[in-house]
């Protein structure tokens, strides 16, 4: 297993769990605005809202994984991520949360594997991070799913 000195993560809060993002990742933490629905699609998009002239698709990993997506709240905001695998233009996507991500600082020596390595869609794998246990987004899979869902339908 590779060792880094330091790893800049984001914890963000999704309903019934976590994930952990690097920060690298991330570009911009955003309001949720209004997203248009178009009425079609997999429950796990959410809709699309315009970020810099252009439609952003908006994901909800938990329905992607299967389970209950809570409605959107007060503290929600969309985590606008990189698209990493180059099948998606613009090459972005956002994630809706249920509350303010949190900025930490990882090493090697807190980060670890969990034992559970049961698969969820559209996931890796789990970790323990000190008391946590975020789980990892798969976003090759996540890119490919949404690959499928172009904003010319919007």
């Amino acid at each position: 297993m590779p060792t880094y000195e330091e790893l800049y993560c984001l914890l963000v809060p999704l309903e019934g769990m976590k994930i952990i993002l690097p920060r690298e990742t991330v570009i911009e933490v955003i309001n949720r605005g209004t997203l248009t629905d178009t009425g079609q699609g997999p429950s796990w998009l959410l809709g699309w809202r315009q970020w810099n002239g252009a439609p952003l698709p908006v994901v909800s990993l938990e329905a992607l994984a299967g389970f209950k997506h809570a409605p959107p709240g007060p503290k929600s905001r969309l985590i606008v991520v990189q698209a990493l695998s180059g099948v998606l233009s613009p090459p972005q996507f956002a994630l809706m949360t249920l509350g303010y991500p949190y900025l930490l600082r990882t090493t090697d020596s807190i980060l670890k594997p969990h034992e559970d390595h049961s698969a969820l869609k559209g996931f890796l794998c789990r970790i323990h991070l000190g008391g946590e246990n975020p789980l990892i987004p798969d976003f090759d899979a996540i890119e490919a799913e949404l690959s499928a869902w172009s904003p010319a339908a919007v």
